[in-house]
């Protein structure tokens, strides 16, 4: 199997210290591997279910985000709930 380089997103966002980043970094990460056809079958389940988990950690923390800023509520709210 080729060794490939990556951009150095993972390893930037790692600096940053910034978890969201870095859970985004680790995420494209797995996607492009899964993408490339180069995974092993053996490591095919356990990378899938990590990418899916990491997904919903992602959208766990862009939930929370989205409830604690005032204009984020404001324009999720429909427009029929406005009074």
């Amino acid at each position: 199997m080729t060794r490939r380089r990556t951009n150095g997103a993972l390893a930037s966002a790692a600096q940053t210290g910034d978890y969201h980043a870095q859970l985004r970094a680790v995420r494209d990460l797995i996607s492009r591997q899964l993408d490339s056809g180069e995974v092993m079958p053996r490591d095919m389940a356990a990378l899938t279910k990590r990418y899916l988990d990491v997904c919903k950690e992602i959208a766990a923390i862009e939930a929370e985000e989205k409830k604690s800023d005032p204009a984020a509520s404001a324009l999720a709210t429909p427009m029929e709930n406005i009074t």
